[in-house]
């Protein structure tokens, strides 16, 4: 008889940021991923401790204290397999302004930068 192979079922979670630049526009995206990598996210940005910004346009930058700061802005919710393949199926896995996630490689080149002084 053959064993049955056990297959990791990842969680999955929706990450929605909503802010809002110099009281002109409001500032919303999403992101879909992985409980784990949300995680991972989360702890990369609790270990910056200095200010930092994401640019959202041309000439447009949110400011940030800390990781910590922009953590505050972001609220995770846990999502069924099911509701993921929907999501995606008629709006992808990201959406909107995604800066607070994809910036992130950004924010963390800054922290590297800090230790070559």
């Amino acid at each position: 008889m053959a064993k049955a192979v056990k297959t990791k079922i990842e969680q999955k979670v929706l990450l929605k940021w909503s802010t809002n630049w110099a009281d002109e526009m409001d500032v919303e995206g999403y992101v879909m991923t992985t409980k784990d990598k949300s995680d991972d996210w989360r702890k990369k940005l609790k270990a910056v401790d200095y200010s930092f910004s994401l640019q959202i346009g041309t000439n447009e930058d949110i400011e940030y204290s800390s990781g910590e700061d922009l953590i505050s802005e972001v609220i995770t919710k846990n999502i069924t397999d099911e509701e993921y393949t929907i999501l995606k199926k008629y709006f992808g896995t990201q959406g909107g302004h995604t800066e607070f996630w994809d910036g992130l490689e950004y924010v963390l080149e800054d922290l590297d930068d800090e230790d070559d002084f």
